[in-house]
């Protein structure tokens, strides 16, 4: 890809020639005022397969018509509530009444462009393994220059490759029949969706992998600590729904995260302050535990190739943040318990109109 005035152009070395791949392949890309980032994202994949769908959530800007004019089926959902997962879902429901002949669907955000190589060596992989249900493989921040955030969050993508339990972060290539198999995407579901949906793959007895290559260059355009901070509270949120939706079995990994955050995050932050003016060694004590944790992410992630001074930015905003992930994992529990509605968590304001019928448009 060559970057021309901020957009992206695709060569035609990059294009899917292979007849069999763009026949049996679609394409579902999720967005919400993505802008610019659409439409790079739009580019690519339809100068790589026929078969892309375009699902918006109640977007502002005139991502459905950029969209639309580079050639994608355009699907507007413009009544809430607008999750990933309920934009997925109804792109799987186009594809599969409009292109029965496809065995596997490419997820993608609005955000992410594909990498160029990327639909082959994921079409080949599920092709040879029929035990495999979905591959992913690595998402890159494009733009990790720009501000620390986008870097750190580069460093949450670097993840083992090989057979895993989820495929992380909703980018990824699916068989049409663990999709079925597994009963499509759970819609209601405002975050964590890709890793429920990814336990309900292997309890259909499929497998996941993520290969030892790049998927997709992402741009999270995080500038704040602001929003760094609400993307886990959003993970907080995720975590103690999952606790909750997968109990017992897998879902105690997510039920001892939460109780770890919480513990860090509101347990121990209030308990060293006021430890501190009636006994300081349990306030040291606490305060040890902290530094020990910084120097274990530090650690890690100095391990896996980052420069110490990132390592350590790593370390010590992620646990400062573990009082961000509590708090999303607190409201979650309050909100089950008052019977109250779980809105959208975003990063950024948006200003949505919420009352027109959902739309599609052909190409």
């Amino acid at each position: 890809m060559v970057r021309i005035e901020g957009l992206v152009k695709v060569s035609n070395s990059h294009v899917i020639k292979n007849k069999t791949i763009r026949q049996e392949v679609g394409i579902v890309i999720i967005g919400r005022n993505e802008g610019t980032r659409l439409y790079r994202s739009v580019q690519a994949s339809v100068a790589k397969l026929d078969c892309v769908v375009y699902v918006d959530s109640g977007s502002t800007d005139d991502s459905l018509a950029v969209a639309h004019s580079l050639g994608a089926k355009t699907i507007a959902l413009k009544e809430g509530p607008f999750t990933a997962a309920r934009g997925r879902q109804r792109g799987v429901e186009y594809l599969s009444k409009h292109h029965s002949e496809l065995k596997y669907i490419q997820f993608l955000d609005g955000d992410c462009v594909l990498v160029n190589d990327w639909l082959i060596s994921a079409y080949d992989y599920l092709q040879s393994h029929d035990d495999v249900g979905a591959v992913c493989g690595r998402r890159k921040e494009e733009y990790i220059g720009r501000s620390i955030y986008n870097r750190l969050v580069d460093m949450d993508w670097l993840l083992p490759s090989g057979e895993v339990d989820s495929i992380g972060g909703g980018d990824a290539l699916v068989r049409c029949d663990a999709l079925l198999r597994a009963g499509g995407w759970r819609v209601e579901l405002i975050a964590g969706e890709d890793l429920e949906f990814s336990q309900r793959v292997l309890a259909a007895g499929f497998k996941i992998v993520r290969l030892c290559e790049d998927m997709v260059l992402h741009d999270i355009a995080m500038s704040n600590f602001r929003q760094y901070w609400r993307r886990h509270y959003r993970a907080g949120h995720a975590y103690a729904e999952l606790a909750l939706l997968c109990n017992g079995g897998p879902g105690r990994r997510w039920s001892r995260r939460v109780i770890s955050v919480i513990g860090y995050g509101i347990v121990l932050p209030p308990v060293a302050v006021i430890s501190g003016t009636i006994y300081w060694p349990v306030s040291i004590s606490i305060i040890l535990i902290y530094l020990s944790l910084i120097f274990r992410l530090t650690r890690h992630r100095h391990k896996a190739g980052d420069k110490l001074k990132y390592s350590f930015a790593y370390g010590a905003v992620v646990t400062v943040c573990k009082t961000a992930v509590a708090l999303g994992a607190c409201k979650f529990y309050l909100s089950k318990l008052v019977g109250h509605k779980t809105v959208l968590i975003e990063y950024k304001p948006l200003h949505v109109k919420e009352n027109e019928p959902e739309s599609e448009n052909d190409s």
